[in-house]
């Protein structure tokens, strides 16, 4: 299957992100399927990276991040100043709840480690 990556880059770039939640949830609804599983099938490197990451909330992808920053050995503090300093607390909170609901555990006690 081939992959028209201007259309991809239209479509998602082109757009608000409750937009892309909206294309998330009607693409599913017509074929059935994830549309992040469908780009993680067709797509790779940066151009993956970038996709998957425009299709995920603000709250979602800063969750994202946070968990990466903290995985295995050491901590990326720089990510953790970024993201945690530079927030609103509505945002914070609104990522907090995305960290517990995508990785089931509370960002605190992650922080905490």
């Amino acid at each position: 299957m081939g992959t028209n990556e201007a259309a991809i880059i239209e479509i998602l770039s082109g757009r608000t992100s409750d937009e892309r939640q909206q294309i998330k949830q009607k693409y599913k609804a017509t074929y059935g399927k994830e549309l992040e599983e469908v780009l993680k099938s067709e797509l790779s490197g940066n151009f993956e990276k970038t996709a998957l990451a425009l299709l995920d909330r603000p709250s979602e992808y800063a969750a994202r991040q946070l968990q990466k920053a903290m995985k295995g050995l050491g901590t990326d503090e720089s990510v953790l100043i970024e993201v945690l300093c530079t927030r609103t607390n509505k945002e914070i909170i609104a990522i907090k709840e995305a960290y517990q609901r995508l990785f089931d555990r509370s960002l605190e006690s992650d922080v905490k480690g």
